[in-house]
């Protein structure tokens, strides 16, 4: 077993030394070759797709340009374009027509005016205003207790608690006013904030805004990129072998050349490497084994000697 492995090693070892001069492509001739491949590859990319059309199809309008101002620029823009349409919805005028609805609540009544009061029963009653203190007012010939009016009729009787009420009341339908246009502005942010950004040279991905310019040339690089990984390998496997050569493991050889080297690789292949080392260290541990020098025996100690048998 160890001769014929050995054999198999010492003619292996004069096969692949007899193959180890490369006969590659002479660097002038593969420079040549290359710009052949690079020139046809410029030629098929222009005639498969034209950038222009890649804008089209993205909607850009061309030629595409950067942005007109950075994000946060845009960000002001679109604040204050939201702001100024839910101004524009609810005005201060929508908060007084509502506050002037109610004046006809807060109007005082003087001597003189003809009015109708409401008493705390549900019954009223109409006549002209001749007087009011702050405990009684005399409508027609009645005297009548403020105690037994409505909060709503005392009201037409006390310009400060109207004045007060008023302003409360104004308050109410500001606070009202702002949390509409606030509602409004979250309604129409959406479509404002894509308006302006896609006006202003962006674009949205994911959630996030992207210059177009930089998007629009990001997909003409990847298409590019693409169709090269299509034309590439066909356009140089192509003009290396009409130039004669041919391919093995990625690198271009003569045809004799190329053929070594796969007569070679089939070689090693059939060798199986890992298998080989692993007979070769059964032989190496069998040959240490077989070779080792036997163990010498121990020392005998004084006074030590065989005896014969006892005799009965």
């Amino acid at each position: 077993m160890q001769n014929k492995l050995i054999s198999k090693i010492f003619k292996v070892s004069l096969l692949v030394g007899s193959m180890t001069i490369y006969a590659e492509v002479p660097p002038d001739k593969k420079l040549q070759i290359d710009n052949a491949i690079q020139a046809e590859l410029e030629s098929a990319l222009g005639e498969l797709y034209d950038p222009k059309e890649i804008g089209m199809m993205l909607g850009f309008e061309l030629p595409v340009k950067p942005p007109a101002n950075p994000k946060d620029i845009v960000e002001e823009i679109v604040g204050k374009e939201l702001d100024r349409q839910a101004k524009e919805r609810y005005p201060k005028a929508w908060m007084y027509e509502r506050l002037d609805k109610q004046l006809a609540d807060y109007k005082q009544w003087k001597p003189g005016d003809k009015v109708t009061v409401e008493y705390t029963n549900g019954k009223t009653f109409t006549d002209v205003l001749r007087s009011n203190s702050p405990e009684y007012i005399t409508l027609g010939p009645k005297r009548i207790n403020k105690k037994d009016l409505t909060e709503a009729t005392k009201l037409h009787l006390n310009p400060a608690k109207a004045r007060q009420v008023y302003r409360s009341t104004g308050a109410k339908l500001e606070k009202e006013m702002l949390a509409l246009r606030a509602q409004y502005r979250d309604e129409i942010s959406l479509g404002v904030t894509r308006q302006i950004y896609s006006k202003q040279g962006y674009i949205r991905i994911n959630n996030v805004w992207y210059s177009k310019k930089d998007y629009y040339e990001k997909r003409v690089k990847l298409t590019r990129k693409r169709l090269e990984g299509y034309l590439l390998p066909v356009l140089t496997y192509k003009h290396f072998y009409q130039a004669g050569y041919r391919e093995f493991k990625g690198e271009w050889f003569t045809p004799e050349e190329a053929n070594r080297l796969r007569n070679i690789d089939r070689i090693e292949s059939e060798l199986q490497p890992a298998r080989f080392i692993a007979e070769m260290d059964t032989l190496n541990s069998e040959f240490l084994i077989g070779n080792a020098a036997p163990a010498a025996p121990a020392p005998k100690q004084q006074g030590d000697s065989e005896s014969e048998p006892e005799q009965g």
